[in-house]
């Protein structure tokens, strides 16, 4: 990935951004992306935005209440380097920018080393210098660091094998200070019981320091192989859309995922599980285990 991507997609780092610092556990693969613009997207990787195709009540009745939705999925077919990908933008009605000023934490004063790192940045570097990266030893630990108020983050009770923090840097017009632009939140776990399997959740906010335009707040790709289904899922006043795919490419139940996506107080979220065939119920079963940790809307 190149730094153009960078600034396009924080979140959708390789792990050789972390060249001299601990490597991110080789089971957290999924990148949480956050687009600035209708440009920008991730070549040949996992897409988690998708259109829906059916709603399914889960407790047994619709709730009274209006439902909350994220956006509006739009499907485009596009060529890269010779290879058809299935192209997905995810697009709200309104600007989903939070204020920098609703940002509280010590993140703001980690912004002060950036200076330096542009200074001293070399053409090889493997990473953005007004990238910021850090890790936590726990959830209340890293939502401190950012400090908006209205990111609520999906706990789920099972052991925690990365929780790490990824912000971009950026200079407001007219300014010389550098302040957050994207802050991406994402935890690894891993659930141990019939099955063993490793999941990721990520938290992405994208500030008002960034280009106005932020009706598309998601743009990913699907390699043309790859064979998936939508739907969107109703659980506690929130319709998320969830999403399987398969690669087809890869032998049967090697190469299996399901992704849930939702977006609520500029904040996006997505859960990514991997799994074989064989522990598609046990995936199945954290999905709806995440999307039931939200509080009643």
């Amino acid at each position: 990935m190149n730094k153009k991507q960078l600034i396009d997609a924080i979140g959708q780092l390789n792990d050789s951004v972390f060249a001299g610092t601990e490597a991110i556990d080789s089971a957290s693969e999924t990148r949480f992306a956050a687009t600035e613009s209708r440009g920008g997207m991730r070549k040949g990787r996992k897409v988690f935005l998708l259109a829906a195709a059916a709603v399914l009540l889960i407790g047994g009745t619709a709730l009274a209440a209006p439902l909350l939705r994220g956006g509006t999925l739009k499907n485009e077919k596009e060529k890269v380097d010779g290879k058809e990908y299935n192209t997905f933008r995810y697009e709200t009605d309104e600007d989903t920018r939070v204020s920098v000023s609703d940002i509280k934490g010590s993140v703001l004063a980690a912004m002060d080393e950036i200076p330096e790192r542009v200074a001293n940045a070399s053409p090889t570097d493997s990473i953005m210098p007004e990238t910021v990266i850090r890790r936590f030893n726990s959830v209340d630990e890293a939502l401190s660091y950012i400090g908006y108020a209205k990111m609520f983050f999906p706990r789920l009770n099972y052991s925690y094998e990365s929780i790490h923090t990824e912000v971009l840097g950026t200079k407001p017009d007219g300014s010389d200070q550098y302040v957050p632009g994207h802050i991406l939140l994402q935890t690894t776990q891993k659930y141990t019981g019939v099955s063993e399997l490793h999941f990721t959740v990520g938290a992405t906010i994208r500030t008002d320091a960034l280009p106005a335009d932020s009706s598309v707040i998601r743009v990913d790709m699907y390699p043309s192989q790859t064979a998936y289904s939508t739907e969107e899922v109703t659980v506690n006043g929130r319709t998320f859309t969830v999403v399987r795919q398969k690669n087809e490419s890869f032998d049967p139940g090697w190469e299996m995922m399901t992704e849930v996506y939702w977006q609520e107080n500029g904040v996006s979220y997505l859960m990514s599980v991997p799994y074989t065939e064989a522990d598609a119920e046990c995936a199945e079963q954290l999905v709806n285990e995440w999307m039931s940790s939200f509080p009643q809307h």
